[in-house]
């Protein structure tokens, strides 16, 4: 019985010591966080170029101009341009108004692209 309880004891603990480096990688991976770069300056530049080209307004980019921008540059199909645009918005919007601010936008870049 005691060797049966050691076992088990031991399998549980390597269970336990091989699972949390997977949980990590599962929540990084599940969640809107930055992942795998510690470097940001793609997302600023990105940023700064949807900013100048496509802002119809002079402080805040919205879902067309996004959208606008990844047909018109990128060549992306209605489809993936509009989803694009939705994941920027969902992921960089702070303040709830539905449109994006330059720091907003790089957020949602930085979270979108790994």
């Amino acid at each position: 019985m005691k060797g049966a309880i050691g076992t088990a004891i031991l399998f549980y603990s390597l269970c336990c010591v091989v699972s949390l480096p997977l949980h990590n990688i599962f929540k990084r991976n599940a969640t809107h966080q930055k992942r795998n770069s510690e470097s940001d300056a793609h997302a600023h530049i990105l940023a700064e170029y949807i900013f100048d080209s496509t802002a119809s307004n002079a402080r805040i980019v919205t879902h067309q101009d996004i959208s606008d921008f990844y047909k018109s540059v990128f060549e992306y199909d209605d489809y993936m341009a509009d989803q694009i645009s939705r994941r920027y918005i969902e992921w960089g919007d702070v303040n709830g108004d539905g449109a994006l601010t330059k720091e907003e936008l790089t957020i949602a870049i930085r979270n979108h692209y790994p």
